[in-house]
């Protein structure tokens, strides 16, 4: 299994067209991350694989900043995720992270 490159950091407006196709390569991003894991990892026993998500809240501002959802593998590792940042005027930037320094290949 090939692991696929993080994917650059994204900008668009909330209400955008574009962010059907952003939900796509995030589903893209975490699923080839797991299908990686599983591909060098023991399969003599199952890996869980769980897919959180929770809202950025800054002091002093009365919305949502934005919100982080990872991957944990194994119930103790944090190994890909997104963090969604939006200002005030409806930008939204998404940054993608992948960390696999706990696997021992």
């Amino acid at each position: 299994m090939e692991l696929r490159p993080v994917p650059e950091s994204v900008r668009v407006f909330l209400d955008a067209p574009e962010l059907s196709k952003i939900q796509r390569a995030i589903d893209d991003f975490f699923d080839n991350t797991k299908k990686y894991i599983e591909s060098i990892h023991d399969s003599s026993r199952p890996h869980e694989f769980e897919i959180k998500s929770g809202q950025i809240m800054y002091s002093g501002l009365s919305y949502p900043s934005g919100w982080l959802t990872y991957m944990r593998y194994d119930f103790t590792y944090v190994v890909a995720g997104v963090v969604e940042t939006r200002t005030e005027f409806n930008n939204v930037r998404y940054t993608f992270f992948r960390d696999l320094s706990c696997l021992k290949v």
